[in-house]
């Protein structure tokens, strides 16, 4: 299954990227406007973080947001074959931070969400900084699926772990200084030991472990956003949140970054994973020890 997955989406990779939008836009209609594939969730989580914003911006936000989900798996697929010449072309970025703290021999903790593409993550990290990009993520069900993603993830250099891995085996991936990435945004496991706060004015659970993480190892805490300027083109904003993690604690750590991220998604709110199911936990009266924002639940308008 695996090579067959691989000649199919290597066929696809090797057509001309407008081809790959234009069959992206027939996609497009068919899952979403057609089958209605997560629409309701997508509105409902649109509805929930904007509800000041009227039916028809929210309608706006969705048609971006299907057309920029399309569009990343099919870059994605592009991926598979493209030249490092034509990878570089999509983005703008600058890494200063990052040299910095090469330079002084640290290793760093990155802070990221879902902002589309993130597959571009795993491919230029490795390319344009000396640490070693260590990227946390979880695995897909399907495993000719998942070998197939690794290859394309992978294909610059990439160092991967998964998520299942990450307690028992991250220490021998963290021998030279390194580039730890964490997608801290997915829905966690445990609600009831996880942190919990207000996220785009809902009640949401974060897991407790990057923030407990880089203050264990008082790691410099960087944060990566990603502008989508246009279909093809993206800049890398790479930003310093803290200079060390030592003397904090990881509820300060974990707020700093949720609130960051919450200004972006306002920024560009159709550049977000909005169909993942970010709140399928329910807040519940026992987590209130569990609660680390300064703001009590309601919260005030996040945007």
């Amino acid at each position: 299954m695996y090579y067959l997955l691989l000649v199919i989406f290597y066929s696809l990779s090797v057509l001309p990227m407008f081809v790959l939008y234009a069959l992206g836009d027939a996609i497009r209609w068919l899952v979403f406007d057609v089958i209605g594939y997560r629409k309701d969730v997508v509105m409902r989580n649109l509805a929930n973080a904007f509800p000041e914003k009227s039916d028809s911006e929210r309608n706006a936000i969705a048609k971006q947001f299907f057309t920029a989900f399309i569009d990343t798996w099919m870059e994605t697929i592009k991926f598979l074959s493209i030249s490092q010449k034509g990878f570089e072309r999509m983005m703008q970025y600058d890494y200063s931070v990052l040299h910095k703290h090469a330079a002084a021999g640290n290793s760093v903790q990155l802070m990221a969400g879902h902002f589309m593409n993130w597959e571009l993550i795993n491919l230029t990290l490795p390319s344009h900084q000396s640490l070693v990009w260590v990227g946390i993520y979880m695995r897909l069900s399907n495993k000719a699926m998942e070998r197939l993603f690794r290859k394309i993830r992978g294909r610059f250099g990439a160092v991967l772990v998964p998520a299942d891995e990450v307690k028992t085996d991250i220490e021998k991936y963290l021998t030279k200084p390194y580039l730890l990435g964490l997608g801290a945004d997915q829905s966690p496991s445990k609600p009831a030991q996880s942190f919990w706060m207000n996220f785009l004015q809902q009640p949401t659970a974060f897991a407790p472990g990057p923030g407990r993480n880089a203050c264990k190892r008082q790691l410099p805490v960087v944060f990566l956003w990603i502008e989508r300027k246009q279909r093809g083109r993206y800049v890398f904003h790479v930003e310093e949140m803290f200079e060390t993690a030592a003397g904090l604690t990881p509820e300060t750590l974990t707020v700093a970054y949720v609130k960051r991220l919450e200004q972006v998604i306002c920024m560009q709110p159709a550049n977000y994973l909005w169909s993942h199911k970010r709140w399928k936990h329910a807040w519940k009266p026992e987590y209130a020890p569990l609660w680390i924002d300064e703001e009590p639940y309601p919260p005030a308008d996040a945007c």
